[in-house]
């Protein structure tokens, strides 16, 4: 499955990876793989994941450090 995103979501994730390098440098990039991550798991675990309206899911993106 492919794994899509609104021009919203698309900024606020590039918006969010400057915002976390602004806080250390290579934060953004871990972020960035975090997204990745997810985004896998969307594109092979669909049904996993909140319908939130018709097609559309919801995932969240987190880290080892949320956990």
């Amino acid at each position: 499955m492919q794994v899509v995103y609104r021009l919203a979501a698309g900024r606020d994730i590039a918006e969010a990876r400057r915002w976390y390098d602004a806080r250390r440098l290579g934060l953004g990039a871990e972020f960035r793989q975090a997204v990745r991550a997810v985004e896998n798991l969307l594109a092979t675990y669909p049904d996993a994941f909140p319908q939130v309206y018709c097609e559309i899911r919801r995932a969240l993106v987190w880290t080892e450090g949320d956990a």
